[in-house]
């Protein structure tokens, strides 16, 4: 008998990059930038290879924290290997380190994972966390905000994130 095995996708990284300036996140990166916005970060799953008969690839991105890692949350999923998200802030008893996570799996199911740690901080130094909050509440809810821009979209994913940044601020707990 001859019994053929599939092998998951290998080889592969997980790239963070700062979305507006595409330069690599580092160890560390900032939820609200030096403008009070909400940054957004580029995550990449690069290099990732597997048996020609077994394409194309799919990729799942998630987030936890490390105290709780089994409780991994969906940033998002499909064919693409790169997304555009918002990180959310780490926690003081992880250190505020953040998993973000991505599987990569092949047509048949085999998947593999792959796991980046980075430092979140919710804002810029020398801001306080309630200045922070409450210029954010306003930025994101106003006419031109990141908020209502997506609600008229419909994009659900985005004010979902949104909220959960605020969340964080607040320090209201199970937003996340």
């Amino acid at each position: 008998y001859i019994v053929n095995v599939n092998t998951p996708p290998s080889s592969g990284t997980l790239r963070l990059k700062d979305a507006a300036t595409h330069e690599d996140a580092g160890p560390t990166m900032h939820v609200i930038d030096e403008a009070g916005t909400v940054a957004k970060v580029e995550i990449s799953a690069e290099d990732w290879v597997d048996e020609s008969g077994h394409l194309p690839l799919s990729y799942e991105f998630r987030t936890s924290y490390p105290s709780t890692a089994e409780r991994e949350v969906v940033l998002a999923r499909g064919s693409a290997p790169t997304v555009v998200v918002r990180l959310p802030a780490g926690k003081s008893e992880d250190e505020y380190n953040v998993n973000v996570v991505v599987y990569v799996s092949d047509r048949y199911g085999a998947t593999s994972r792959y796991q980046r740690n980075i430092q979140v901080i919710m804002t810029s130094a020398g801001v306080p966390d309630s200045a922070a909050a409450s210029n954010l509440a306003v930025s994101l809810m106003n006419e031109t905000g990141a908020f209502t821009t997506a609600k008229k979209t419909g994009d659900v994913r985005e004010m979902l994130q949104l909220c959960t940044i605020l969340g964080d601020l607040l320090g209201v707990e199970g937003v996340s």
